[in-house]
């Protein structure tokens, strides 16, 4: 009777640790153990891009607060579908433009006089380079489109690794949780290593129901490989408003020379 009363204890004890672990914890150390016993499958559910490390133990440094914003993919659907009508009047501006301009090297070679020769190269050189500019915001549009579709592909992969729906993802709204767990590994030759993982679950909605996801690793990586990825993605997003800002227009006053002719 005393050795069933210390087992009930003990397994009373067990469960009251785990209850009292973070479900951010309780996945990164369901991923360390996947490693430990090779095993791939279970590596494969838990992480977006699963990675080995070679380790001999392992802490869990700090988890922080989680943060919580709408679903990214119905936006980026959204943005999908305004960038392909944009590339679609693009394309009518260009052919349009290049019909304008066959036309008029048609006229050249029937026209004899000199003055309407000169008005006509003049004309078709001007609707020549805007066609090309034309041409040039068409391969931009495809790019962009290229580039979302890619976005949209990654994001419809992660809500199925967290939540197990693959099927009619555009019907649904929802939240994405994310987190960053930072872990202290002893790797085997007894080097100790930072690591940082960032984590997700999603929670998919329609009409008044809700549908919970679980947690998953969208990275694993050293701090120094996630100091680096912050910094390159700053300096994508300014780039990004340099470029906005270069083709904002300036509407506000006059320049200089404007001033002056206008004296």
């Amino acid at each position: 009777m005393r050795k069933i009363i210390l087992l009930l204890a003990l397994l009373s004890v067990i469960v009251f640790i785990t209850s009292c672990q973070k479900a951010e914890e309780v996945t990164v150390e369901k991923y360390f153990q996947a490693i430990a016993h090779k095993d791939t499958d279970t590596m494969s559910t838990l992480a977006y891009v699963p990675k080995r490390v070679e380790y001999k133990a392992f802490e869990v440094l700090s988890i922080d607060e989680p943060v919580t914003k709408p679903l990214e993919l119905p936006v980026l659907r959204k943005k999908l579908a305004e960038f392909e009508r944009e590339k679609a009047a693009l394309v009518a501006a260009v052919v349009e433009k290049t019909e304008e301009y066959e036309d008029l090297d048609f006229e050249l070679e029937e026209t004899r006089r000199s003055s309407k020769k000169a008005e006509l190269r003049k004309k078709i050189k001007e609707l020549k380079a805007e066609v090309e500019e034309e041409t040039l915001k068409v391969k931009n549009s495809q790019l962009n489109i290229g580039k979302t579709k890619k976005e949209i592909d990654r994001e419809e992969a992660l809500i199925a690794l967290s939540t197990g729906f693959k099927e009619n993802l555009g019907m649904f709204t929802g939240e994405t949780l994310t987190n960053k767990v930072t872990v202290k590994v002893t790797l085997q030759n007894d080097e100790a290593k930072d690591y940082v993982f960032l984590l997700r679950k999603d929670t998919l909605k329609l009409e008044d129901k809700e549908r919970p996801g679980r947690l998953i690793i969208v990275k694993f990586m050293t701090v120094d490989e996630y100091e680096k990825a912050l910094i390159e993605k700053d300096a994508a997003v300014e780039e990004e408003t340099e470029e906005v800002s270069e083709a904002e227009p300036a509407t506000e006053g006059k320049s200089e020379e404007e001033k002056t002719e206008g004296e």
